[in-house]
């Protein structure tokens, strides 16, 4: 009896003691399955900030070898503008400035795509010379219109009344360059169709008109009567940016490297035949030495004797270019892009830059 008690007795602490070792068991084990969760989303939250790290890296890489390559290409032609400017004064559309060689190009940046842009911008109509006399020129009186303005601001009626912008008319046209001489003019004497200083002071938000020349094409967005859609045009219509310029202090358009439509606007009437011929003649090689003569054209066949361009404006040597290159890879594109004044013997001075 006394031994069925005892071994009871033992029984029953057994079972006490085990009821709480298997509590602690479960305890144990939610710890052990929280600790596995908390590392393993340690673990993926490394990696993902890891994966992360590495692509920022990539880009970072990637952005610093364009820039440089972007940087190079520019300087490569800047380079090729500067031997020509020192052994040619005569700029054309068949100069290696203006057909670069991408092939060539692309093999000094094997692991990059790059390309490069030169734009003549004295192949572009001279906005300050609406107003501002050229070189060597005595300052005309107060009122007085020197025969190079004239033609200028005839070349830019001209060129806004193509129909290939956003303006309606020559009505329009003519009260935008009357506005723009005004805004470039030093004297409060309105245009007949202008718009001075009281103009844009009446405005709901006031400013003073420049009466002076212009610094960047985008200030003209401020001139009454410009818009972004004339100035930067749109899938329908051309930019009017794309033929002025701010750059150069001459008054004159290089012909060599006129575009096709502002070439148009220097005489008032040249068909779409005759400037066919015209552009075929300055870009034919064989008559690379024929075009140092601004009147070159006329030796063109057959062209009419009674035609003749405003001679007044017309150069063939060059002295500012717009620099653009672009280098891209995989899904990054860095640009640069400098405005370039060429002096006597090939030297050259830079008077913009920007980087994309």
């Amino acid at each position: 009896m006394a031994g069925r008690t005892i071994a009871s007795a033992l029984a029953a602490a057994r079972r006490s003691l085990a009821a709480p070792l298997a509590g602690q068991r479960g305890m144990a084990l939610l710890l052990t399955v929280l600790l596995l969760a908390v590392l393993v989303s340690l673990t993926l939250y490394l990696q993902r900030r890891t994966a992360a790290d590495m692509v920022a890296a990539t880009v970072f890489r990637d952005d610093m070898r364009l820039g440089v390559a972007a940087d190079s290409a520019v300087r490569v032609g800047l380079a090729i503008l500067a031997v020509e400017g020192a052994t040619d004064r005569v700029d054309t559309l068949v100069d290696p400035w203006a057909t670069v060689d991408e092939g060539q190009l692309s093999t000094l940046f094997a692991e990059d795509e790059v390309k490069l842009d030169i734009i003549d911008l004295s192949g572009r109509l001279q906005l300050n010379s609406l107003v501002a006399t050229s070189r060597g020129e005595d300052a005309p009186s107060r009122g007085r219109v020197t025969v190079r303005q004239r033609q200028a601001r005839e070349v830019l009626l001209r060129l806004l009344a193509s129909g290939r912008f956003a303006i309606a008319g020559e009505g329009e046209a003519r009260r935008l360059v009357d506005a723009v001489v005004d805004w470039l003019d030093a004297d409060d004497r309105e245009e007949q169709w202008g718009a001075e200083n009281s103009y844009y002071q009446a405005l709901d938000r006031p400013y003073s008109c420049r009466n002076g020349p212009l610094g960047d094409l985008d200030e003209l967005l401020l001139v009454r009567g410009m818009s972004r859609v004339l100035l930067y045009g749109t899938s329908s219509t051309e930019a009017l940016a794309d033929y002025l310029t701010v750059y150069g202090d001459d008054g004159r358009i290089n012909i060599n490297t006129a575009p096709r439509l502002l070439v148009s606007c220097l005489a008032g009437d040249l068909d779409e035949n005759l400037l066919s011929r015209f552009d075929g003649f300055r870009q034919d090689p064989r008559h690379r030495s024929l075009l140092a003569e601004p009147r070159w054209y006329k030796n063109i066949g057959g062209w009419p004797g009674d035609i003749v361009l405003y001679d007044d404006l017309l150069k063939t040597a060059s002295d500012h270019f717009l620099v653009t290159a672009t280098a891209s890879h995989r899904v990054s594109t860095r640009g640069v892009t400098v405005v370039a004044q060429r002096g006597e013997g090939g030297e050259l001075r830079l008077r913009l830059r920007k980087v994309q």
